[in-house]
């Protein structure tokens, strides 16, 4: 590093801060922006709780303010399906490729000096701790992020609701069966750019990915281990 010019150190510590920093930056304002239409959604599914339990005394009033409901709720779903892909699909996607493609390396390490016998000085603890720094952050960021999204719950409880309302006999009842009829499929609304869904079971996918990485690193540090040792058998016979 200190054979390096100076213009090549600034650009490089340049890049290596305004990732995280822009990362750090976009999935707040993305936690932030799903925690607000979480909220606005369970206000949305009280509100069909309290049409459900007036809908035998004003079935006119009950219908027209169903229909609003509806159809509020449906540019809500729009604006969670349709922009918030656009905007942070692909940041999240190569966000959860970046965590991917990294957090495996440390614990392949730390496995492959212990199976060199090599002891835990100071320099490897150095390494060790420089290592989580880098992986820690973007990986406790991610899982937050996608821990957040309750939409899909609060969306299904939606379906849940209208499914209980009785039947009038009125077009009340062809507005529920519509509404059903469209939903009857859960679609995923938060998804990074159509390839994943981003919430809590991406976690559980994520980490079977990180953990099945780590076992393929180890058995290629076996193998590796194995063919040094056979060279080494070799050279001395």
């Amino acid at each position: 590093m200190h054979n390096l010019p100076f213009w090549l150190i600034l650009c490089l510590s340049f890049v290596l801060t305004i990732r995280p920093t822009y990362c750090f930056i976009m999935i707040s304002t993305y936690i932030y922006i799903v925690h607000v239409l979480c909220h606005i959604l369970a206000a949305y599914n009280k509100r069909l709780l309290a049409i459900e339990i007036h809908l035998i005394k004003s079935k006119i009033a009950v219908r027209l303010k169903l229909h609003e409901l509806l159809i509020w709720r449906a540019e809500l779903i729009s604006l969670a399906c349709k922009h918030m892909r656009q905007v942070y699909g692909v940041p999240m996607l190569l966000e959860t490729s970046y965590v991917l493609s990294v957090l495996p390396s440390f614990p392949a390490f730390v496995l492959k000096m212990i199976s060199l016998n090599i002891a835990f000085n100071i320099v490897f603890l150095e390494y060790c701790c420089t290592a989580l720094i880098w992986v820690l952050p973007p990986l406790l960021i991610l899982i937050q992020a996608m821990a957040a999204n309750t939409i899909n719950a609060e969306a299904n409880e939606t379906v849940k609701i209208l499914a209980k309302i009785p039947h009038t006999g009125t077009g009340l009842d062809k507005m529920v069966d519509k509404f059903l009829m469209k939903n009857i499929r859960k679609k995923p609304i938060l998804t990074a750019y159509g390839f994943f869904q981003l919430d809590r079971s991406a976690l559980f996918k994520l980490l079977t990915a990180i953990i099945t990485y780590i076992m393929i690193l180890v058995q290629f540090t076996d193998i590796e281990n194995s063919l040094k040792t056979k060279q080494i058998q070799t050279n001395k016979n």
